[in-house]
């Protein structure tokens, strides 16, 4: 991602670290809301006392 960054750095006005860093022009309409989080979560099998844990391995942060 650092490279990515780096490369377009002239382009790129704001980063956002998590799940949604890859939308580059837009939203994700169904994660504007709780309900919608709760139904990405619930689709994925991740438990709320999970979910912090669970954003940490995607990132791929320790």
């Amino acid at each position: 991602m650092k490279n990515f960054i780096d490369r377009l750095s002239g382009l790129v006005k704001d980063v956002m670290t998590g799940f949604d860093r890859i939308v580059f022009k837009g939203f994700i309409l169904p994660l504007m809301s709780a309900s919608g989080v709760m139904h990405f979560c619930r689709n994925r099998d991740i438990l709320n006392k999970n979910y912090k844990d669970w954003s940490r391995i995607d990132q791929g942060s320790p």
